[in-house]
């Protein structure tokens, strides 16, 4: 029997995508993503990291020496922390609830105090976050708030979502997002004159080389009968590192290029999203077992929270993973970088023990969706 691996994420776009970054000359993504945004500009970097990065420099520099914290979720991607802590900063982190991936805000309150630079809120898995009261708690104490998108990208944004409702927003292209060219990130934000410094601090850092060969190959190897070569490779699918040492570098002109056409498929991409999001969640409504209220949600994955994870390994063939493996006050390399050694999550720690995610993806159609069900049904993890 030939192996079989389904992407646990979209990892690709079109044919005619990879042809307009290989062959096209369109390279208008800056001002075509701005479009979309309904913002005058926007900056490009190699990827999410690299921008959140340049944003807590610029917001240690202007805060002065007094400010050394910035607040992040307790369950969040190690990209955050890891530009926060590469910004020469600390970690703080405040609690989620585990039902709902909600900020918890009182925690919160508890958390901010003055030395805070910033407060970090997510989207994950491109669930809603309470962004609003988020910048609401952040201007109340005099600190800035940033959104985390890079797993939520829908169009068209709502007029309110226009006017950037925080300070920065940063959006993410990278594999598995919901625009996956590949490579990238775009930040935007309230303040033309924040964004004109850090575009100009963007300005310093060249263009890496390599990675050119990159989309073709995912193109390729995304298919279940061969994604499991990809998984092999050290290209760091399916895995999440924390590393603070990472280089900064703009956004290579080819997935620029790739980006031009993509864009153009992010709502068919999100619109099915939603559709097997849908299938999922009538299954699991009907059981009782689901506690979000995601119906109608471009998910990039779609979360569940289960009593056993054990079987997990019988469904990953499936696409069936999980996503952040620690809550990050029990992730080791990040202990001695966290504002007190303190930190107490017990609703991140709920999440990282519970979560699993199921694909949405274009390779997911209802007839997968339902196998997808009727396996995690015989594994009895829920």
């Amino acid at each position: 029997m030939m192996p079989y691996a389904m992407p646990p994420a979209e990892t690709k776009l079109s044919i005619r995508a990879l042809a307009g970054g290989y062959f096209g000359s369109r390279n208008d993504f800056s001002e075509r993503l701005s479009a979309f945004l309904g913002t005058p500009t926007c900056v490009l970097a190699d990827s999410a990291r690299s921008l959140l990065y340049l944003v807590f420099c610029h917001l240690r520099a202007k805060a002065g020496s007094g400010k050394k914290e910035v607040l992040i979720p307790g369950y969040t991607c190690y990209s955050v922390p890891a530009a926060v802590v590469k910004a020469g900063l600390k970690v703080a982190l405040y609690d989620m609830d585990p039902l709902t991936f909600q900020p918890d805000m009182q925690d919160l309150e508890k958390k901010i105090n003055n030395g805070t630079v910033a407060i970090v809120g997510q989207h994950l898995l491109g669930i809603r976050s309470d962004i609003a009261g988020l910048t609401e708690i952040a201007h109340k104490y005099k600190t800035v708030c940033i959104e985390d998108s890079a797993q939520r990208f829908e169009a068209p944004l709502s007029p309110r979502k226009q006017a950037t409702l925080a300070d920065f927003t940063v959006f993410s292209f990278g594999r598995g997002k919901p625009l996956p060219l590949g490579s990238g990130g775009a930040l935007i934000a309230s303040n033309s004159e924040d964004l004109a410094f850090i575009a100009g601090e963007m300005e310093t850092y060249p263009e890496k080389a390599g990675k050119y060969l990159m989309p073709g190959i995912v193109r390729v190897f995304s298919h279940p009968r061969f994604y499991w070569v990809l998984e092999k490779l050290p290209l760091g699918l399916g895995r999440t590192i924390y590393d603070p040492s990472f280089a900064v570098s703009n956004m290579p002109r080819l997935y620029q290029r790739i980006g031009s056409r993509g864009i153009a498929e992010l709502d068919k991409l999100n619109k099915h999203r939603a559709a097997i999001g849908n299938i999922y969640s009538a299954h699991f409504s009907d059981k009782g077992g689901s506690h979000f209220n995601i119906s109608d949600l471009p998910l990039v994955r779609y979360p569940l929270l289960v009593k056993n994870r054990k079987p997990l390994s019988q469904l990953t063939k499936y696409g069936v993973r999980q996503l952040y493996p620690l809550a990050l006050c029990d992730l080791p390399p990040l202990q001695d970088s966290l504002a007190t050694s303190r930190e107490r999550s017990p609703g991140a720690r709920e999440i990282a023990a519970r979560l699993i995610t199921l694909p949405t993806h274009l390779s997911v159609n209802k007839y997968t969706a339902s196998h997808i069900l009727e396996k995690i049904s015989k594994a009895d993890v829920i």
